[in-house]
């Protein structure tokens, strides 16, 4: 007879509910939840250009690398914040922040939010073993959004 004991079903939940220490690009440290890629292809939030690329890639087809149109961009950052909403457990994002454990999409700066969709495709019980890897002499990225908001919006000019 075995004497494995079976795990207790908050412990299955124990991630979900309160999540995982991780810190972003930015510097900033957020508990986040794991997203099942499944889960999000099936519901239709994954926008169809990720789900293409996606299914390209899981299939094995060799193909040319596709360019988002306008509108696929848009419905990608969008999917982005919406990303963003689904994982952050502490501090929570919603529309009017009042609290300390509260902050807007707009408060997440873009590089966190690429970062958090990579994310999507790593189990929580990786992101265990990546908080423990992570080291404190990590260089920071400096805040370039703003250079980059105003270089796409100067067109040469």
């Amino acid at each position: 007879m075995s004497k494995l004991k079976v795990t207790k079903g908050s412990d299955w939940r124990r991630d979900r509910e309160e999540g995982v220490p991780v810190e972003l690009p930015s510097g900033k440290i957020a508990a986040l939840r794991g997203i099942n890629v499944g889960f999000l292809i099936k519901s239709g939030k994954m926008p169809q250009f990720i789900r293409t690329q996606m299914s390209d890639m899981l299939s094995g087809r060799d193909t040319e690398p596709a360019h988002p149109t306008d509108s696929d961009t848009v419905e990608i950052l969008d999917f982005y914040d919406d990303l963003c909403r689904m994982v952050f457990v502490n501090p929570r994002v919603v529309d009017n922040p009042q609290e300390d454990d509260e902050i807007s999409i707009d408060d997440i700066p873009y590089m966190d939010k690429i970062f958090i969709q990579n994310l999507m495709y790593t189990p929580v019980s990786e992101l265990n073993s990546f908080r423990e890897k992570q080291t404190s002499n990590v260089e920071h990225l400096p805040n370039v959004e703003n250079d980059v908001v105003q270089t796409i919006g100067d067109n040469g000019n």
